[in-house]
């Protein structure tokens, strides 16, 4: 008497995600945005790949897109587990990528793989002296000290005037960002008054290049600037 074995059924379903118009997002092998059901007891998914039928270019435009999921991983890093794909035959869905004009700190967190304390706008993740308030303002990686971005420039500029240019993230919301100056760093005068701010943009088109300047008050030595990002 023959027995035929069949595979078992499960289901891949890919995440929803959410990024901001002029981000790119990357997809395809390796992506870990997915929900698994249905394994044997034990058997793990390390890695899916993931494709959209749009929305991942930088200037694509808001709307919604499919995120199709295919070709599960065993995880490298399990060596014991058992789960090979040709036991089972997939139930493949699609999620949905979410295309907006702005993105908030909570959005940029779940893109970026943060859950718990480590989601927290005071946390530092990376370790490398940032909050995440300020990398998710300047569109630097949460989870990596060399992000992408740029850093502060200063300069002198005529008329006994002091610049900075910095730059920033388009499409973040719900952060407040504020060049101040003081003539001393004992950080009891700090303010905007008297910066000027203009903003173009960068030669990246996921960034805006924002510079403030201020003019030393007659018989100031000395002019300092720095950026504090808040939440309304």
């Amino acid at each position: 008497m023959l027995a035929e074995i069949l595979p078992k059924p499960a289901t891949i379903r890919a995440n929803d995600q959410t990024k901001s118009l002029g981000v790119s997002l990357n997809l395809g092998p390796g992506q870990t945005h997915f929900t698994a059901s249905g394994l044997v007891s034990g058997e793990r998914i390390g890695t899916v790949t993931l494709t959209a039928n749009g929305g991942t270019a930088s200037n694509a435009p808001a709307g919604t897109y499919l995120i199709t999921p295919s070709d599960p991983v065993a995880p490298r890093t399990i060596p014991a587990n058992p789960f090979q794909a040709v036991n089972y035959a997939f139930t493949f869905v699609d999620g949905t990528l979410t295309v907006v004009d702005a993105i908030t700190i909570s959005d940029w967190a779940n893109q970026n793989g943060l859950s718990g304390a480590d989601a927290a706008p005071d946390a530092d993740p990376d370790g490398d002296g940032m909050s995440n308030l300020m990398e998710f303002c300047l569109g630097l990686s949460p989870t990596n000290s060399s992000g992408a971005g740029g850093g502060f420039v200063m300069t002198n500029g005529p008329g006994n005037t002091v610049s900075m240019t910095y730059l920033r993230a388009k499409g973040v919301t719900g952060v407040t960002p504020a060049v101040q100056a003081c003539g001393d760093l004992s950080g009891t005068n700090w303010g905007t008054n008297g910066v000027v701010e203009t903003v173009k943009d960068a030669a990246d088109p996921n960034y805006e290049e924002v510079t403030a300047t201020v003019t030393n008050p007659p018989g100031a030595t000395r002019m300092f600037m720095r950026l504090k990002v808040s939440q309304p």
